[in-house]
């Protein structure tokens, strides 16, 4: 994470604030998507229960992924292929918002395997960062960010995963989702610098929080490292809980 500015809510009516930062991300993905009309493949950037985003590379192919419009394809977890309907939510030049329409239970079951926390944390694989900070890439879009001070003490964290973040900084725990991973990706060798916006809660996520420990306990993070991180991903203490 190189960077994030925050948006404070515009009136008194507003229950939640963004953010925009910018994370490295390994641009290729295990998951793709082959849509039924012209039989394209295409990488698959965020995965939940309820819909995925696509990457666009090819600004032509946006013709095939009008908002409203809805098409059948092929969702690729990994090797194991499940057949899918969709309708776009939202568009733009890099990346589309797709939502699954009425998924068969086989394939309602085979997305909600694969996005197991336990499973997504047994993925992680530590990748050399941009910003000196520890990195671990996983399956499904989840990334995994860890920062210390340089005599190995605990600064930060970000978890973004199942469309939902997780973020620890400056002695303050957040959560939220995921609103968009569209923005255009700047190039770094064979990563990239993705500027996602998110959704935080007004307070931390009981939920969100338990879904990162699982995810955590699970990884092949040091034990010394796992508590360090499931210690910080406490609400007592925090601000805003």
């Amino acid at each position: 994470m190189t960077s994030h500015t925050p948006n404070q809510p515009v009136n008194s009516m507003q229950k939640t604030q963004s953010e925009r930062r910018r994370f490295s991300r390994v641009p290729l993905a295990r998951e793709q998507f082959r849509h039924a009309g012209n039989g394209k493949i295409f990488l698959i950037s965020d995965l939940t229960e309820q819909g995925m985003g696509i990457k666009i590379i090819d600004p032509e192919d946006l013709i095939l992924f009008t908002a409203g419009s809805r098409f059948e394809g092929i969702v690729n977890l990994d090797g194991e292929k499940c057949s899918v309907s969709v309708f776009v939510r939202h568009v733009n030049r890099h990346w589309v918002g797709c939502e699954f329409i009425e998924l068969n239970p086989e394939v309602k079951q085979s997305i909600r395997s694969y996005l197991d926390p336990e499973r997504l944390g047994k993925s992680m694989s530590l990748r050399p960062s941009l910003d000196g900070s520890l990195w671990y890439h996983g399956a499904a879009g989840a990334e995994f960010w860890i920062w210390q001070h340089g005599e190995g003490e605990f600064r930060s964290l970000a978890l973004v995963m199942h469309g939902l973040c997780v973020f620890f900084e400056d002695q303050e725990l957040k959560t939220g989702k995921l609103i968009s991973n569209g923005k255009q990706s700047e190039s770094r060798g064979i990563f990239s610098l993705d500027s996602s916006d998110f959704e935080l809660d007004l307070a931390p996520s009981s939920e969100k929080l338990g879904i990162a420990k699982r995810l955590i306990l699970s990884s092949n993070l040091s034990v010394e490292l796992k508590k360090k991180c499931i210690s910080v991903l406490t609400i007592e203490g925090h601000h805003g809980s």
